[in-house]
């Protein structure tokens, strides 16, 4: 596995830990792992540079998509969070992060419909930072 993959972890937590704290996940640190997946980019071959940057835009895209279709439910700090993931991951490393991270989320949610508490706001980069390190580490070689 890459070093510069796992380097990022902590910050995947931290970032988790800040939503569920603050409901914001903050650019600064968004921006402090722009320049590990530029590293990430000079280190991979090129063919495989063309992927991560496809995976990248598809799922900025569609979560700004879904960004746009839940009326700001789902936050922008989710949207540059999951783009940023999705850059290190090729496309089907992004399917099992969807998986994961929707599963993870939906038990969750059913925990807070049980107790009737509907409208309490959930954090979703926790449940982004799971879904990104269980893709990882799957489809390790």
């Amino acid at each position: 596995m890459n070093l510069i993959i796992l380097l990022t972890i902590p910050i995947w937590f931290y970032l988790a830990w800040y939503d569920i704290k603050y409901m914001i996940v903050p650019d600064k640190w968004l921006l402090s792992l722009v320049l590990p997946l530029l590293l990430f980019y000079l280190v991979t071959d090129s063919h495989n540079l063309v992927i991560h940057i496809v995976s990248l835009l598809l799922m900025g895209g569609s979560f700004l998509g879904l960004h746009f279709v839940s009326k700001g439910k789902l936050g922008l700090g989710d949207v540059k969070l999951v783009a940023l993931m999705a850059g290190f991951l090729n496309v089907y490393q992004d399917f099992i992060l969807l998986f994961c991270a929707s599963l993870s989320g939906l038990i969750v949610s059913m925990f807070y419909l049980a107790k009737k508490e509907r409208n309490k706001a959930i954090p979703f980069a926790p449940f982004l930072s799971i879904g990104w390190i269980v893709a990882i580490f799957l489809t390790l070689p």
